[in-house]
């Protein structure tokens, strides 16, 4: 005699009339979900993608420059590894800090912060003379700048003299007039004198503000665009740790 139990046991069974096998399994329930195709969604919440960045981090470098650690002067001008928002930096220099250099570091400034360059310009003097040149910034320079649109302020710094720590920060070095400023580098800074990339823009004592700056704008406008050329090798460097150096043409 079979004495397992088949009266309804449940509220249900009993509101059903269905008699159940307890020992027997009972059929699923069909899903109320429906089938997930090419057009659905997930309903799992979206995990955050950690994107790991292609350069490695450094520490805060001089005068609010974010450079790498210093090289010697035996060292290639490589661009360094950083983080996504890395800055290289590019060194101008002039005589006294007042006028050619100085329309050159804000000029390119002002192109790099357009086109969001991770480049900066920062500029400085092999010999100034304070009593030569009054005031922070020559006034054919403000006068030039105002005429492309750029505007400078008030609060301009004053002349700052070279030091061989500007070197060793410095991504890439340009120097305005070989004639006149090879020799001081020579004398100075012998170790560096390799790593300058020499231009021939005329003081004012030898070419018209009207004639040298145009000529410095272009000279400017060139070095920006070699290094926007080389950023995704930049970044391919980053990658490999391949050692990049920066072409500085003919000197």
């Amino acid at each position: 005699m079979d004495c397992r139990r088949t009266e309804p046991t449940t509220r249900n069974e009993r509101r059903d009339g269905i008699r159940h096998d307890r020992n027997r399994p009972r059929p699923r329930r069909p899903s109320l979900r429906k089938k997930a195709g090419p057009w659905a969604f997930s309903r799992r919440p979206i995990r955050p993608v950690k994107v790991r960045s292609l350069f490695r981090p450094t520490r805060s470098g001089y005068n609010g420059w974010n450079a790498a650690t210093p090289r010697g002067p035996d060292e290639p001008l490589a661009f360094p590894q950083r983080t996504s928002n890395f800055v290289n930096t590019v060194l101008f220099l002039c005589t006294g800090n007042y006028y050619r250099s100085r329309f050159a570091e804000v000029l390119f400034n002002h192109l790099a912060e357009l086109e969001r360059l991770p480049w900066r310009a920062v500029s400085r003097g092999l010999r100034p003379d304070p009593e030569q040149n009054v005031g922070p910034l020559s006034f054919h320079v403000r006068t030039r700048l105002e005429r492309l649109g750029i505007s400078i302020g008030d609060d301009v710094p004053f002349p700052i003299q070279v030091v061989e720590d500007d070197f060793r920060r410095a991504d890439h070095v340009v120097a305005v007039k070989a004639a006149e400023h090879r020799r001081m580098i020579a004398d100075r800074y012998p170790d560096w004198e390799s790593r300058v990339e020499f231009w021939n823009v005329h003081d004012i004592d030898c070419a018209e503000p009207a004639t040298a700056l145009p000529m410095l704008e272009a000279q400017v406008r060139r070095l920006f665009l070699r290094l926007r050329s080389l950023v995704p090798a930049v970044e391919h460097a980053s990658r490999t740790g391949a050692v990049l150096e920066t072409d500085v043409g003919v000197r």
